[in-house]
């Protein structure tokens, strides 16, 4: 198992905790909002003396900002579902003191579903444990509707994101302090026990708490602006992007200044400034700044600029946010919602003062893992690509996977399995794509499919991501020698595999589910995006690729766990699907994308033609023949970004075409370098896909780190955690490579330089490796450790 790691001061790895089981849950006893709904409470208490390893455990629908005598502590509700809840434990030993002490929260209840929160009831439940004394959450705390922040329905940031955050720090009256007098307040209703009524489960945060650091912006323009009108029913967003800016004269070096003065001018309505966080970051905004109490600050954040400014009003998205400020200096952390960008414009407006920034950036977030995995060649742009890849991995893992940390940090299936197969070799992680499997595992609806994304529930849904799910559970077993999942899940996927049998014609093939709960995508290209809804039954050929696919996957699942019936049914059932589809090809030598009713004019694609070669269906081509078709045939619709993967992965069974895999990625990320990318792209191309919304950070466009250890190094899992695993490194294009890939047993270490005609493969005693026969013209050199 991956060790736990110690974070500084406030966090404490998880362990089942008793004490909760005597705090309560509570909240308003006749809240005036039911969605949107920020809250404060306080629990005061007296000490005689303070426990340095005394904790707080929290859970709370939706999220929490922690202090204890005015210090800020921690936030961070892990990502669950209403009914089956998670706690933190956070070390507050160092906050404590003898005598009076105030724990302070604010909570926040979301009240609404997006695809990445399901609603649930409102409710917080704590227990501070220090030496032999419990404070529990219960009737002794006091509660009320926050005044600073703006509850009840206001406009959106995304549908994934929720609600837009609206705080006025003018009626902040310093009830997160000791001294503050808090007896007009309400108390709380006592709804139940940790573990009774509506919240049925309660278990500990099932991976380490994410770490928090800080990054600050730097200023690189800044003007005066003028508001033609505002509307107190208008997002922020809408209102900054109608707002004309008047750029003042700046100076190169404008990012190096410690802070900024901007002085409003009487002809305008107010000053605005740009700034740089230098790269694609990620973490809670904040703000440390001097102004007159009533000064607005609207702030919009996004991953581009286009026409010098932050787009923060795309279609029905409103990347902006407003603070109201209270007198002199003060700081801010905008809680509950982070944020995923590069650039952070404020307007500033309603003040005549000069308003001075002494801080603004990111509190960063980022869940604490280990690069365990390491690559390195003798080309540095692809050693720039897997850098790039990396990275973009880390700003995509938080409480789970997230597609993208701009838009909205959703975890969806199919996005998850390209994450959790680059995240396996870059880090040897395996709790964290535990976790995300499980909870995709557990958004199971009554139809046999997953939801879109997890924890959610939603009106459509993506067939071919629920048996993507069945595949990534199988190579999670794979990479991590665990059968925990595939025991886990093993009734679920016999029983979502039968109700997709079901749905199957006399010949087999499954039938695309209709209806507008279906979206039956596959890809970003015409014909399969699945937009062009016609209520007509159809049979796709992905649809069913990706059944055999997860039929095959099913069968290993069942063979690792020891159900041998379960293991031969499914192998049968792919044999007879993959003869099924051979018999599908017709004298073009290429498979329809769809196969009933034949249509007037037959489509091909690149995921069709790759997939089917994956998958082993017998061909009365070569795969010379099938692998040009799939590379150089310009009647195929071309695969996007994100399935790369399976093109890549089809190409590569023949050598001829290894080439071409390096020489594709380094095309298509090396235009990402090239636009000074930070991250990588949702497409190709970058943030003017989907109507001016293309992510510039996506976690399925990490497919190069894939092919950097399993083509370049060669190494792959032929057992469950590498009992056995194959050694068998392309060396025609590349001179000299070296890496280390991680395993539950210790690294495997591989390096060759053709320079010394040297081979080198060092791994753990306990796993043994399968060296192809003639690695080139080089000395082979292993090692056992």
């Amino acid at each position: 198992m991956t060790p736990i790691l110690k974070l500084k001061n406030a966090i404490l790895p998880n362990k089942k905790n008793p004490l909760l089981t005597k705090s309560k849950w509570i909240w308003l006893k006749n809240p005036q909002y039911c969605e949107n709904q920020w809250v404060n409470i306080r629990r005061t208490f007296d000490l005689d003396s303070a426990d340095p390893n005394s904790s707080l455990h929290i859970s709370i629908d939706t999220d929490y900002c922690v202090w204890i005598n005015g210090q800020f502590v921690y936030s961070g509700q892990f990502s669950d579902y209403p009914k089956h809840k998670h706690y933190d434990t956070l070390r507050i030993g160092d906050y404590l003191k003898s005598g009076i002490n105030c724990l302070a929260i604010l909570g926040y209840y979301q009240g609404k579903n997006t695809s990445r929160y399901i609603k649930g009831q409102p409710g917080i439940i704590f227990a501070v444990e220090n030496y032999d004394n419990v404070i529990s959450s219960d009737r002794n705390c006091r509660i009320r509707t926050s005044p600073e922040y703006q509850n009840g329905p206001i406009p959106h940031t995304t549908a994934q994101l929720g609600y837009n955050i609206i705080c006025d720090a003018s009626k902040n009256d310093g009830w997160t302090f000791e001294d503050y007098d808090d007896k007009n307040w309400e108390i709380p209703i006592e709804k139940t026990l940790a573990t009774n009524g509506f919240w049925g489960k309660l278990d500990p945060r099932p991976l380490p708490k994410l770490s928090l650091s800080k990054i600050s912006a730097g200023l690189i323009e800044y003007g005066s602006l003028n508001r033609s009108s505002e509307n107190i029913d208008c997002p922020v967003a809408q209102t900054m992007a109608q707002d004309t800016l008047i750029p003042l004269h700046q100076t190169s070096d404008i990012g190096k200044y410690e802070y900024f003065v901007f002085h409003p001018k009487n002809e305008h309505e107010g000053c605005y400034a740009i700034f740089d966080l230098g790269q694609e970051s990620f973490g809670y905004l904040e703000l440390e700044l001097t102004a007159e109490r009533g000064t607005a600050v609207d702030i919009a954040h996004g991953e581009h600029l286009l026409d010098k400014r932050v787009r923060c009003c795309i279609e029905d998205r409103n990347f902006a946010d407003r603070y109201i400020c209270a007198e002199g200096r003060q700081s801010w952390m905008m809680p509950a919602r982070r944020l995923g960008c590069r650039y952070l414009e404020l307007h500033l407006t309603r003040t005549n003062k000069p308003v001075q920034i002494h801080r603004i950036g990111l509190k960063q977030v980022s869940y604490p893992v280990k690069p365990r995995g390491r690559f390195e060649c003798s080309n540095e742009l692809h050693n720039r690509i897997y850098e790039l890849c990396t990275k973009t991995l880390e700003l995509c893992m938080h409480e789970h996977y997230e597609d993208c940390p701009w838009r909205e940090q959703a975890l969806y299936s199919s996005d998850a399995r390209i994450q959790a197969l680059c995240g396996y070799y870059a880090f040897g992680e395996y709790d964290f794509p535990e976790v995300s499997l499980r909870l995709l595992g557990e958004s199971l609806n009554s139809d046999g499919f997953l939801e879109l994304c997890a924890p959610s529930v939603q009106s459509t849904t993506i067939p071919c991501f629920s048996l993507i799910w069945i595949v990534a559970i199988h190579e999670h077993i794979l990479f991590s020698g665990r059968s925990n999942l595939g025991n886990e899940f093993a009734q679920q996927i016999d029983n979502m595999l039968k109700s997709y049998i079901s749905m199957c014609n006399e010949q087999g093939l499954m039938e695309s589910p209709q209806g507008s709960r279906y979206w039956n995508f596959y890809e970003w290209t015409p014909a399969l995006n699945g937009c062009q809804k016609d209520g007509k039954a159809k049979i796709e050929s992905p649809l069913n690729l990706f059944l055999l696919e997860s039929f095959n996957s099913a069968a290993e699942i069942y063979k690792y766990i020891g159900d041998k019936a379960r293991s031969e049914y499914y192998s049968l059932k792919a044999e007879k699907l993959k003869d099924t589809l051979s018999s599908m090809y017709g004298s073009s030598e290429l498979l329809p994308t769809q196969l009933e009713p034949q249509p007037k004019q037959k489509i091909y694609s690149q995921l069709t033609e790759s997939l089917a070669l994956i998958t082993g269906i017998p061909q009365k081509q070569s795969i010379n023949d099938f692998c040009k078709n799939i590379v150089y045939n310009e009647n195929i619709e071309k695969a996007t970004l994100c399935n790369l993967l399976y093109v890549y992965k089809a190409v590569i069974l023949k050598s001829d075409y290894k080439a071409f895999v390096l020489e594709d990625i380094a095309e298509k990320w090396g235009h990402m370098l090239k636009c000074g990318a930070t991250s990588c792209w949702e497409t190709i191309k970058g943030a003017y896909d989907f109507n001016g919304a293309g992510s510039l950070c996506h976690g399925w466009s990490t497919v190069p780190i894939y092919f950097y250890y399993s083509l370049i190094l060669g190494v792959k899992p032929l057992e469950p955690g590498f009992k056995t695993f194959s050694v068998n490194p392309y060396l025609e294009e590349i001179e000299q490579a070296s890496g280390e890939v991680p395993t539950p047993y210790g690294n495997i270490a591989v390096k060759w330089d053709s320079s010394n005609n040297v081979f080198y493969v060092s791994h753990p005693k306990a796993i043994n490796p399968c060296i192809s026969e003639e690695p080139g013209s080089l000395k082979i050199l292993t090692e056992k450790y």
